[in-house]
């Protein structure tokens, strides 16, 4: 009498799958650049001065200013609870001195 052999078993999927169920969590993404991204766009016709002026400012606008970012007054105060600044106290002391050395680096 033969024993009837059992199938292999599938393995089991897991309850979650890995990582987040959607990268952009839902929102669809777009591309900020606006539809003329390409080259192959902008010369296939289609791109008018209009669309020129507002890719050239688009561009403009990529470059920041020295300055920036800025940080605004109260920024530690309306971020962080009190017992968070305080604790952060030792390393913000230890890290003025050093902040230009690594800040140049970059």
């Amino acid at each position: 009498m033969s024993v009837p052999s059992k199938a292999p078993e599938a393995e089991a999927e897991p309850l979650y799958p890995p990582g987040p169920a959607q990268e952009t969590s839902g929102v669809v993404p777009f591309p900020i650049q606006g539809r003329f991204r390409h080259i192959r766009q902008r010369l296939a016709g289609g791109f008018t001065d209009e669309d020129r002026a507002w890719r050239k400012q688009w561009l403009e606008d990529q470059i920041l200013h020295p300055d920036e970012p800025v940080v605004p007054p109260n920024y530690e105060k309306e971020r962080y609870n009190f017992i968070r600044r305080w604790g952060k106290v030792p390393l913000n002391i230890l890290m003025q001195p050093l902040a230009p050395v690594f800040v140049s680096s970059l």
